[in-house]
């Protein structure tokens, strides 16, 4: 893959960064996302589909028996060795038909806003953020995921739950029957799973992950998960699934469902998509979401970027509202990324002066096996009125994954 090969032909030095920005959105894990367990640079860099690393074929959460190998002999600072006499186990394979997996995110934050001489320092996200897309206070924190194969490569019963949540309110679930291996190479799921939102990667905290107060795209967008059935099929270097699932706000749209599609292809070094959903507020109306998000691979070099709208109907017409990302990666060398990153926010198209935007940089070492993390600043602009959009972020994070 063409990570390993630069990183070995340079292994002891540190390329220029170049910049380059590309206009796009994050539509948050939510996530992840993100993703959410990897990073979306490492399929565009190695030009691989989200499936080639994760159970679920749109990407997310439990991680094939490649996506191990890979992270614990090929991506780390130290891989090759070790352990390797215990094999199954060693990469989450109990047995022929039963496999686990976990992750464990935390994060220490400093903010400092421009129009308060005070600042503040606290040890993972606030609680509202994460109940805002997870519908639980501890977001993705801590989870648990588990595959029973009766039928190795064929058929699949998935489970994930987080671990972490207050009382009185439900846990994160994921769980799910997956039929593979069919015309085309083609899938079925049925269950709650997680939706396809484009770049998404909750665990480098998205712009839009409960961040942009007042904006319709969080609660949307962000609502990572469905209750339903997909179909998918991925021929060659092309991906096109299609779910319907139980709307948002099922109460007011009993018998209304959300429609969702994705498409993507990996032309290495170039990777283009497009996501779309229609979700039903009411009998009348119903939202739309559209996002168009690409990858390109140049050597060290990973760029990102993604532009989403969405579209909710109101008296008087509707509101639109828009979001972009773009980014730039750099291998330092095998195991050591650098990431420069871009992301807007418009929550209103229609009135002025009302976008919150932020730039980051951040240095993500994946230092050992099980053990990513990151180390970053992010500046934020927005409206003066709005003094929690004014400010600049120092941020530590970690993820132990197994």
């Amino acid at each position: 893959m063409r990570a390993i090969r630069t990183g070995k032909k340079g292994a002891r030095m540190l390329a220029g960064l170049g910049m380059g920005l590309a206009l796009g959105l994050t539509l948050g894990l939510v996530l992840t996302p993100g993703n959410a367990s990897a990073e979306p640079y490492f399929t565009v860099r190695d030009g691989v589909r989200c499936s080639t690393c994760h159970v679920n074929r749109t990407g997310g959460f439990k991680r094939t028996a490649y996506a191990q190998v890979y992270m614990q002999t090929r991506m780390t600072a130290d891989a090759g060795g070790g352990h390797m006499e215990y094999p199954r186990l060693y990469h989450g394979q109990i047995n022929e038909f039963i496999s686990i997996g976990a992750d464990i995110r935390a994060a220490a934050n400093w903010y400092k806003d421009e129009e308060s001489p005070d600042s503040n320092w606290q040890f993972d996200r606030p609680r509202e953020v994460c109940k805002s897309c997870h519908g639980n206070y501890d977001g993705k924190r801590a989870e648990y995921y588990v595959q029973l194969e009766p039928l190795p490569g064929r058929a699949s019963l998935v489970f994930g739950q987080n671990l972490l949540h207050t009382s009185g309110v439900s846990p994160t679930r994921e769980a799910y029957a997956l039929v593979e291996n069919m015309p085309a190479n083609g899938y079925v799921k049925i269950g709650t799973f997680r939706l396809h939102t484009g770049l998404n990667n909750t665990f480098d905290n998205p712009f839009l992950h409960g961040e942009a107060s007042g904006g319709r795209l969080v609660p949307v967008w962000s609502s990572m998960r469905g209750q339903g059935m997909e179909l998918g099929f991925e021929p060659g270097s092309f991906s096109v699934s299609f779910n319907i699932t139980n709307p948002l706000d099922p109460v007011k749209v009993p018998k209304g469902k959300r429609i969702g599609w994705n498409a993507y292809a990996v032309l290495d070094p170039l990777t283009l998509g497009m996501v779309s959903y229609r979700d039903p507020m009411d009998d009348e109306k119903e939202r739309r979401i559209t996002g168009y998000y690409a990858g390109l691979a140049l050597g060290r070099f990973t760029m990102l970027a993604e532009v989403d709208t969405l579209s909710t109907p109101e008296d008087g017409g509707a509101v639109k509202e828009k979001a972009w990302l773009g980014e730039v990666n750099l291998l330092l060398t095998r195991g050591h990324n650098i990431k420069l990153q871009y992301e807007a926010h418009d929550p209103d198209t229609g009135a002025p002066e009302n976008i919150h935007d932020r730039t980051g940089f951040i240095y993500e070492p994946f230092i050992t096996r099980y053990l990513q993390m990151r180390f970053g600043t992010r500046l934020r602009h927005g409206p003066h009125e709005t003094q929690e959009n004014n400010g600049r972020e120092y941020f530590i994070e970690t993820h132990m994954m197994y």
